[in-house]
């Protein structure tokens, strides 16, 4: 064969390690450009004032916002994973004044607790179906679904205005901390 064609050959053959490299790494490079903004829970992690990172909303009532959620990481649909997570990136403050902003901080921090309840409550639902065929991506969202429905009724509880911050945070603190205990990380 003549130079031309052994290169031409090479450069198709670099070109389609690359193609191959792209798409073996896609779901990490998305993950990365995703989560950045994010903390993941973990025992030992607590969110502080630095944290809040977000765009203030100028024509919100709230003095501070903070935006958790369970992340789902999906390569495939048998190889995937749920985090709880707080994204920086949407979580402001606006304001302390007229706020107790330490109990404003453990109320957050009982918030991502019970994220991460939901969180193994959902990894261990798809740990179960992570060998049956038939499972499709949306029967992934319903499963989150159901899952952040049960979520979204305690958390309106946590937050209800009702009662006062350290009532709550008394009343909840015990509350998540032993439902955490007894439901095992993967």
């Amino acid at each position: 064969m003549s130079k031309p064609v052994w290169f031409i050959l090479g450069v198709i053959g670099v070109c389609f390690t690359l193609i191959i490299l792209l798409f073996a790494y896609k779901i990490e490079i998305q993950h990365y450009f995703y989560a950045k903004d994010f903390i993941y829970w973990s025992d030992d992690v607590r969110i502080d004032y630095d944290d809040f990172e977000g765009e203030v909303d100028i024509n919100s009532n709230k003095k501070i916002s903070n935006y958790q959620a369970l992340y789902l990481k999906a390569v495939n649909i048998h190889d995937k994973e749920v985090y709880a997570v707080f994204d920086k990136s949407r979580s402001w403050i606006k304001d302390t004044i007229g706020i107790n902003f330490e109990y404003e901080m453990r109320l957050l921090q009982i918030r991502f607790d019970l994220y991460e309840v939901h969180a193994r409550k959902y990894q261990k639902k798809l740990d179960e179906i992570k060998n049956i065929e038939q499972k499709s991506f949306s029967d992934l969202e319903i499963i989150g679904d159901s899952i952040y429905e049960e979520l979204q009724v305690i958390e309106d509880k946590l937050y209800d205005d009702s009662l006062p911050i350290l009532e709550r945070i008394n009343t909840w603190k015990p509350t998540i901390d032993n439902i955490l205990r007894q439901t095992p990380k993967k």
